[in-house]
């Protein structure tokens, strides 16, 4: 009986050969990508007290995403937090937004898949309500 055990995650294309099969990996290349949002792009009305969220079509490089890497304009401050299971990025308001404005979210290229892939730089926007 042959038993074939792997750790870790490969980074090139490796072959191995054991006795009567082969073994391909080959590496991941693929950039992550936003599924969605939280506002939607676009989206009008939101409430003054929300979390800004968007999640991802793969896990990432935790330590990449961060308040430098998701960040809302108009000076608002807050925290981030990733959450690998959900791959879903958190960025939590410090205090209220301001009635009847616009806001930007932005995630920028710095953010990386496990494979260290860049995520494309993207930012949509929203407006709060009365």
């Amino acid at each position: 009986m042959r038993k074939l055990v792997l750790f870790g995650v490969f980074s090139v294309l490796t072959a191995v050969s054991c006795g009567n099969f082969t073994l391909t990996v080959s590496s991941d290349t693929k950039s992550p990508s936003v599924v969605s949002t939280f506002p939607e792009n676009l989206a009008t009305g939101t409430a003054l007290s929300l979390d800004i969220t968007a999640t991802f079509s793969e896990q990432l490089d935790a330590a990449t995403v961060s308040a430098a890497s998701f960040s809302l304009n108009n000076g608002v401050t807050g925290t981030v937090s990733y959450s690998s299971d959900e791959k879903k990025a958190v960025f939590t308001i410090d205090s209220n937004l301001t009635a009847n404005t616009t806001y930007t979210a932005t995630l920028s290229d710095t953010i990386t898949d496990r494979a260290g892939n860049s995520l494309s730089r993207i930012a949509w926007s929203f407006t709060t309500g009365s």
